[in-house]
C-alpha cells in the first residue's frame, strides 16, 4: 500500500491536519490592496477604478494564474460582490477578511484576520466561483486566523458523495460532489478518474498517485460500504490494456469493500444530468446504456438498483426519475397518511421534519447562548402589530443583532433566554445553499430557530408570552406559508384543478385534485402537468410544522378546507395545461386542446 494512502488512513473522516509552516503557500497568490479615506478599494501603486477584470489581469500577469487568491486588505467582505466576480473570472477561490476584520502580517508570508475592536482572531471568508459555489471547504484550511496547507490525498466529501482529484480540477470536483450528495437513497457516489494502475489521484503536496482497487478502498475506509452500493463516476480507458487493468481493479475494489460497484459499460463513460444531481451511464457510442455491477465474490443477494431507460441508476421498483430532496428540509421525507382520509390522500408523498430546532440542518445539540441576550430583529411592523399578528418572517428562523442600541433601520427588540440563540458564525456553514445565501455571519449576529422561540420574549410591550412568528414573504408566493414547506410531487404528476369560468383570479394557492370532481357550474376543469416539486403538500407540511407552536401559518385553514397538494402562483409558468373541460348538461365536456400551454398563459 502506498504511503500517500496510509497518510489518508491516519486522518479518517477528519479533514487533514494543515502543515504548520511560515513558507509561502504553494498555489496561493497574495493580492495586496488598500483603501482610500472614503473606504473605496485601490491598487497600492496604481490609480483608476478597481474592477474584477483589472484585478484578474494583475493576478494572471504577475504569476497567479491557476492559483487561489488571498486579498490582503481590511474589511474585505464589504466588497464581496467584487470578489465574487474575481472568483468567477479566475475560476478559483478567493479569500478575504471578514467585513469587521483587518489584515495583519506576522513575518513575510503569514497574514492574519483580526477583529480590531475585540482584538480577536477571525477566520478568513472563503468566496467560491458563483457557478460552482458550495457549502464545502476550500483547498486551504482556515486555522487560527490564517490559511494553512492541507496534506495527504485530495478528498472532497458531502453527505452522499465523495470525490478524489487533484489541484487543477478541484473547484469542479467540489461542486460535482455537493450536487451529487443530494441523492435521497442509500447509494454512495465516488468521483474518481481511471489511471494506469486502475485509478489515479493527487495530493495536496502536488504529487500524482497511481492507485489500485485496494488503494481506493483504503481511501474510502472511513465510510461503511460493506453490503452497500458504490457508484463510480469514471470513463473507461481508450486502450485495451487500460481497460483490462481497470476491469481487474474494479473486481478487487468490490471484494475488498464488500460493496456492489456500479460503473458504465465497457468502453463507456458517465455524464452528469443537466442539474448535476444525478449521473447517466453512456455506452461507447454516447447513448444511454446499462450500469454494470461488480459484485463481491460471495454476494448472491438480488440487486437493489437497476438502470432506468434514460441511463440513471434507480432503486429496484422505482422506474420514475427521482428528484433531489429540498435542501431546506434535508431530504425527501417518508409518506404520511391523510388524517382526513379524503381523496387527496393518494397525492401525499412527503412527511414530517425531524424534531428539535425545527430546521433539519441545525442539530438540536448545537450550543446556544450561555447567558440572556437582547437582540434587534429587522422588522417593518410596529411592536403593536407584532403582538397581534406575530413577527413576519419567510423562514423557520429569525436573525438578530446583539446590543443595547438599535442598529440602523426598523427593528424590534427581543429577549432571548439561555440556549435560544445560536451564533451565526457557528452554524452558517451547516445551512443549505438557499438559506445560507440570506445569512451573513458576523460577530454579535445570532439565529433563533422556530423550535426555540418558546424561550424568546418580545420587548417593549406589556403583553406576556413567548414570541410568535407569522409566515409571509416566501419565494413560492403564498402568504401564510413558510419557505420550508414540503414540496410536491416527487416526480412529474398529472392532476386536475377548478378555475373560475368568468376570468376571476383563482384561489391562492390553487387546490389540486387527483380525479375530476363533480360538475360545478361557473367553473372550468383543467388537466395540469405539475413538474417535480412544483406544488406544496399541505398535509405533509402540516405534519412537519405541527411541533412548532410558535409559528402561525394558514396550513390548518387550507387543510380544513379540504386541500391536499396545492399550487403556488410562483409555479404557474412551469405548470402546463394539457386539457380543458366546461360544464354542460351536468357533465364535463372536453374542449379542443391541441398543444399544452403554460398555466400562466391560460390565466391571462
Amino acid at each position: 500500500m502506498r504511503a500517500g494512502w496510509r497518510m489518508l488512513d491516519r486522518h479518517g473522516t477528519r479533514q487533514p491536519e494543515p502543515a504548520d509552516t511560515t513558507a509561502r503557500l504553494p498555489d496561493l497568490f497574495d493580492l495586496p490592496l488598500a483603501r482610500t479615506r472614503g473606504g473605496d478599494l485601490r491598487v497600492p501603486d496604481g490609480r483608476g477604478e478597481v474592477t474584477a477584470e483589472r484585478l484578474a489581469g494583475i493576478v494572471r500577469d504577475t504569476g497567479g494564474h491557476g492559483h487561489d487568491v488571498r486579498v490582503i486588505v481590511d474589511h474585505g467582505d464589504r466588497d464581496g460582490d467584487l470578489f465574487r466576480e474575481l472568483a468567477a473570472l479566475l475560476d478559483r477561490d478567493v479569500y478575504v477578511t471578514p467585513a469587521n476584520a483587518v489584515a495583519r502580517r506576522l513575518g513575510p508570508d503569514r497574514v492574519f484576520a483580526v477583529e480590531p475592536v475585540r482584538d480577536e482572531i477571525a477566520d478568513w471568508v472563503l468566496i467560491q466561483p458563483p457557478a460552482a459555489a458550495t457549502s464545502l471547504p476550500g483547498w486551504f484550511a482556515l486555522r487560527g486566523g490564517t490559511l494553512a496547507m492541507r496534506t495527504g490525498v485530495v478528498v472532497v466529501q458531502a453527505a452522499g458523495a465523495v470525490g478524489i482529484g487533484d489541484r487543477a480540477g478541484f473547484v469542479r470536483l467540489r461542486a460535482a460532489v455537493e450536487r451529487l450528495g443530494a441523492r435521497p437513497d442509500e447509494l454512495l457516489t465516488a468521483v474518481v478518474p481511471a489511471g494506469p494502475s486502475g485509478f489515479r489521484a493527487g495530493t495536496y503536496e502536488g504529487t500524482d498517485l497511481a492507485c489500485t482497487g485496494e488503494d481506493l478502498a483504503s481511501a474510502l475506509s472511513w465510510i461503511r460500504l460493506y453490503g452497500g452500493d458504490l457508484r463510480l463516476w469514471l470513463d473507461w480507458p481508450g486502450d485495451r490494456a487500460g481497460r483490462e487493468t481497470l476491469d481487474g481493479e474494479l473486481s478487487r475494489l468490490a471484494d475488498v469493500t464488500g460493496a456492489t460497484v456500479w460503473v458504465p459499460p465497457l468502453g463507456g463513460s458517465v455524464r452528469a444530468t443537466e442539474d448535476g444531481t444525478d449521473l447517466l451511464a453512456l455506452g461507447p457510442g454516447g447513448d444511454p446504456d446499462e450500469w454494470w455491477p461488480y459484485r463481491p465474490v460471495d454476494d448472491s443477494a438480488p440487486s437493489r438498483f437497476r438502470t432506468a431507460a434514460d441511463g440513471r441508476l434507480r432503486p429496484v421498483g422505482d422506474d420514475a426519475p427521482r428528484p433531489a430532496p429540498d435542501r431546506d428540509l434535508g431530504g425527501a421525507p417518508d409518506p404520511v397518511e391523510d388524517p382526513g382520509g379524503g381523496p387527496d390522500a393518494a397525492l401525499t408523498d412527503a412527511g414530517p421534519l425531524p424534531p428539535g430546532t425545527g430546521l433539519s440542518w441545525l442539530p438540536a445539540d448545537l450550543p446556544g447562548n450561555s447567558a440572556p441576550l437582547t437582540l434587534w430583529v429587522p422588522c417593518d411592523w410596529p411592536v403593536e402589530r407584532v403582538v397581534l399578528e406575530g413577527l413576519p418572517t419567510a423562514r423557520l428562523f429569525i436573525v438578530g443583532v446583539a446590543g443595547e442600541t438599535a442598529p440602523a433601520g426598523p427593528h424590534v427588540r427581543v429577549h432571548a433566554a439561555p440556549g435560544a440563540a445560536v451564533s451565526l458564525t457557528d452554524c452558517v456553514y451547516l445551512a443549505p445553499l438557499g438559506p445560507r445565501a440570506e445569512l451573513t455571519p458576523a460577530a454579535g449576529r445570532y439565529l433563533i430557530p422556530a423550535g426555540r422561540l418558546d424561550r424568546v420574549r418580545l420587548a417593549d410591550t406589556e403583553v406576556p408570552g413567548a414570541l410568535v412568528v407569522r409566515s409571509t414573504g416566501a419565494r413560492h408566493g403564498v402568504d401564510g406559508l413558510p419557505e420550508e414547506v414540503v414540496p410536491w410531487p416527487a416526480a412529474p404528476r398529472e392532476v386536475y384543478a377548478l378555475l373560475p369560468d368568468d376570468g376571476e383570479t383563482p384561489p391562492d394557492p390553487l387546490p389540486l385534485l387527483p380525479e375530476p370532481p363533480p360538475v360545478r357550474a361557473g367553473h372550468r376543469l383543467v388537466r395540469l402537468r405539475v413538474p417535480t416539486g412544483g406544488g406544496i403538500d399541505v398535509t405533509a407540511s402540516l405534519a412537519a410544522l405541527a411541533p412548532l407552536t410558535s409559528v402561525r401559518t394558514r396550513l390548518w385553514d387550507l387543510r380544513l378546507a379540504g386541500a391536499g397538494p396545492v399550487l403556488p402562483p410562483a409555479a404557474y409558468p412551469a405548470v402546463t395545461v394539457t386539457g380543458v373541460s366546461r360544464a354542460a348538461d351536468g357533465a364535463w365536456v372536453a374542449e379542443p386542446w391541441d398543444e399544452p400551454e403554460p398555466l400562466a398563459e391560460v390565466l391571462r
